[in-house]
This record gives C-alpha cells, structure tokens and sequence, in this order.
C-alpha cells in the first residue's frame, strides 16, 4: 500500500527535516 504525506512549509524549519527523513522512506510526497 502506498503512503502518502502533504507538508507545507517544507523549504525549512520542521517541514524541510519530515520530507528530508520522509525522502528517506518509500513515500509519495506532495510539498
């Protein structure tokens, strides 16, 4: 099953280190 995440504000602060470690893992990501 795949995952998925929506991050705002990912360019920096705590959005930027949840994708950075989301990248990490097999996750679809939407920024």
């Amino acid at each position: 099953m795949k995952k998925y995440a929506f991050i705002t504000g990912a360019n920096k602060g705590i959005g930027y280190e949840l994708v950075r470690q989301l990248a990490k893992k097999d996750t679809t990501k939407n920024c």
